[in-house]
């Protein structure tokens, strides 16, 4: 029983030490780090450390406590650099919370985010729409630290279908975190009120130095009630040098598609590109007449 007792003294101790470094490591009397633990942390590391004394003194009490002493004397040097080493590793931020969790990207219903991205540039987040109506998202928001980044939208997404939103927001440094409050602006198809839903975005910033020199962007303009499609799938922002992309133009209730403009300016039905260059698009779609047929006989 001393042994227990003993063991788990010296095993309460090296974890209260470890709390009470991790706690205050990120205090450096220049700057406090963002990512800095509260007085929970200390609070959790003394508690241990005075377990592990209560307990070191119990297995005393059960005779031959001297023992106790005369291990931590032998191997206190043990114990003092693996708190040096830990202290180190903490120091550089290897058990700091952003460094050991992904991100995060929460919406409220009725819609939720699929995937997202932080660029230095933008914030692209892809959204599902989860109700029973088709909604068109006319604005998105995300702020933090102070700062404001809010980017017009025209994006309509029919029940259980999803589209893509970009938020311009520049000068964002790479592979530093974004913990933002998102706001998404949108328009039930029945109602002409405009509601907002509301989330966060918890994500690292990454860098797409050279992606220029193998991708090129799809920018979709929608004219109209109407909707576009890549490749039978969502359109994305960006695609691959030399890729194939078949854009489809789908037109919401009581419209037809019109024409295509830009770089799909002359196709009939739908329009096939090679993206060997940025490329902008512009689908119209316009009320139907009553005849059900599209300006040019395209459907």
């Amino acid at each position: 029983m001393r042994k227990i007792y003993l063991i788990l003294g010296i095993c309460l101790l090296l974890s209260g030490l470890f709390l009470l470094i991790i706690s205050i490591k990120s205090i450096t009397g220049l700057t406090i780090h963002e990512g800095a633990i509260n007085g929970n942390g200390k609070f959790t590391g003394v508690s241990f450390i005075l377990a592990g004394l209560f307990s070191l003194f119990l297995s005393k009490k059960r005779k031959k406590g001297q023992a106790a002493l005369e291990f931590l004397i032998t191997y206190g040097w043990a114990i003092l650099a693996a708190m040096i080493a830990l202290g180190i590793i903490a120091y550089f931020g290897v058990f700091n919370p952003d460094s050991l969790v992904g991100g995060s990207a929460f919406l409220s219903p009725p819609f939720y985010i699929n995937a997202w991205q932080v660029t230095s540039s933008e914030i692209v987040l892809e959204i599902t729409n989860s109700g029973q109506e088709t909604y068109v998202l006319s604005e998105g928001t995300v702020t933090f630290e102070g700062e404001t980044c809010t980017t017009p939208q025209n994006v309509l997404i029919q029940p259980n279908d999803r589209g893509v939103i970009t938020i311009e927001c520049a000068e964002l440094a790479s592979r530093t975190r974004i913990r933002g409050d998102i706001e998404i602006k949108y328009q039930k198809s029945s109602s002409q009120l405009i509601q907002s839903a509301f989330g966060t975005i918890n994500e690292k910033v990454i860098s797409l130095e050279g992606l220029e020199d193998t991708t090129y962007s799809l920018i979709i303009n929608i004219v109209g009630d109407g909707i576009v499609t890549c490749n039978g799938d969502v359109c994305g922002e960006v695609y691959e040098v030399e890729s194939e992309v078949i854009l489809h133009a789908e037109p919401g209730p009581g419209y037809i598609f019109s024409s295509w403009g830009g770089s799909c300016e002359g196709a009939g039905g739908d329009c096939f590109l090679v993206m060997d260059s940025d490329m902008t698009i512009e689908a119209t779609f316009v009320e139907d007449g009553g005849d059900g047929e599209a300006e040019g006989g395209l459907f």
